[in-house]
């Protein structure tokens, strides 16, 4: 988690950063539970969250892209 702080860190210190998340159901450890039962690390999630929402420097931006190869899982 640590290391996902360190990156939104990063990204508003060069004024204009880019974070990508590949494969995010990876990174928030999404498990198929049941047959529509999805589960995520709640604290991997909170932590990405809260960085997500956060207020920045003024002239500070950051773009997040990610990847998902679960994309019908996580919509639903």
């Amino acid at each position: 988690m640590n290391i996902i702080s360190e990156a939104f860190t990063d990204a508003q210190k060069v004024g204009s950063g880019l974070i990508v998340f590949d494969s995010i159901e990876r990174i928030v450890e999404m498990i198929q539970a049941g047959p529509q039962k999805i589960q995520f690390s709640h604290r991997i999630l909170h932590v990405i969250t809260t960085l997500l929402t956060a207020t920045y420097a003024a002239g500070s931006r950051v773009m997040v892209l990610t990847t998902t190869s679960a994309s019908r899982e996580i919509r639903e």
